[in-house]
C-alpha cells in the first residue's frame, strides 16, 4: 500500500547490533528518528523486544547465534552471520550509502566494517583473495579511497569532519566508490555531528560511509 511505497522510495540503512533488548531500551528513539529519512533493518539475536522493534515499522533479520557470554565474539556464528548478510548485499549490489555497527567492545564490528569498505572498493566483484589494486593498497593500508577516521585524546573533533568532508568532495581515485569509516563514532563531538549531518542526509553518489558505535546508553549521536 502507500506505507510500501514510502518505503520503496527511502535509502535503506542496516543496523547490526548483539541484543535486540537492549537495541529497544537504549536506542528506541534513535530507531524512530531514522526511520524519517530511511528504511531501517536491524540484524541482531531475538533475546527479547523484537516485537516492539517491528512494531516501530522496522524489518528484523533474526541472527540465530548462542550467547554463552557477553562478548559474543567467541561464538563465531555471529560473526560469520554478520558476513554474510553484507556479502549477500554486495553480491546484488545493493549496499546502502550508510551502515550504522553497534554493540559492545570486541564483538568484530570494527573488522567487518574494514572488509565491507574492502568489498565495496574492489575492482573484482565476488573474488575471494583478490589481488586487485585496490585490494592490495587496502590491505597495506594505502588505499585512497579509504579514510579511517579515529578519536584524537578521546573525541572525534569537528576539525577530523571537516578534513573528511573535504576528501569526500574529490572523486576516487582506483575505484568507482570511496568509504569513509568512523569508529567510536560516538566520541564526536556536538560540533562534529552537526558538521557531518550534510553528509550523511545528501552523500555524493560515490560515497558510503560506516559508524561504529559503542554499547554506551548514555551517549546518543545526536545527527541521526
Amino acid at each position: 500500500g502507500a506505507r510500501h511505497m514510502q518505503n520503496c522510495n527511502k535509502k535503506k540503512l542496516l543496523i547490526v547490533t548483539n541484543h535486540s533488548y537492549m537495541l529497544y531500551r537504549f536506542r528506541k528513539e534513535l530507531i524512530q528518528r531514522l526511520m524519517e529519512d530511511y528504511e531501517v533493518v536491524i540484524s541482531t539475536p531475538f533475546v527479547g523486544h523484537e516485537e516492539d522493534l517491528r512494531n516501530l515499522g522496522v524489518r528484523c533479520i533474526e541472527t540465530d547465534v548462542e550467547r554463552r557470554s557477553v562478548n559474543p565474539f567467541t561464538d563465531l556464528k555471529l560473526f560469520h552471520t554478520y558476513k554474510t548478510i553484507l556479502k549477500k548485499a554486495l553480491e546484488l549490489n545493493k549496499t546502502s550509502h550508510s551502515y550504522l555497527f553497534w554493540g559492545t567492545e570486541g564483538i568484530g564490528k570494527k573488522l567487518i566494517a574494514k572488509e565491507v569498505a574492502k568489498r565495496i572498493l574492489c575492482l573484482e566483484k565476488n573474488m575471494q583473495d583478490c589481488k586487485c589494486k585496490s585490494c592490495i593498497e587496502f590491505d597495506s593500508d594505502n588505499n585512497p579511497d579509504f579514510q579511517l577516521i579515529e578519536a584524537t585524546d578521546g573525541k572525534i573533533k569537528i576539525d577530523q569532519i571537516r578534513e573528511m568532508q573535504r576528501k569526500i568532495a574529490e572523486k576516487p581515485i582506483i575505484s568507482s566508490q570511496k568509504v569513509y569509516l568512523i569508529d567510536d563514532a560516538d566520541t564526536m563531538t556536538v560540533e562534529a555531528q552537526n558538521c557531518l549531518l550534510k553528509t550523511l542526509e545528501e552523500p555524493p553518489e560515490y560515497i558510503t560511509i560506516i559508524l561504529i558505535l559503542c554499547y554506551k546508553p548514555k551517549t546518543m549521536l545526536i545527527l541521526i
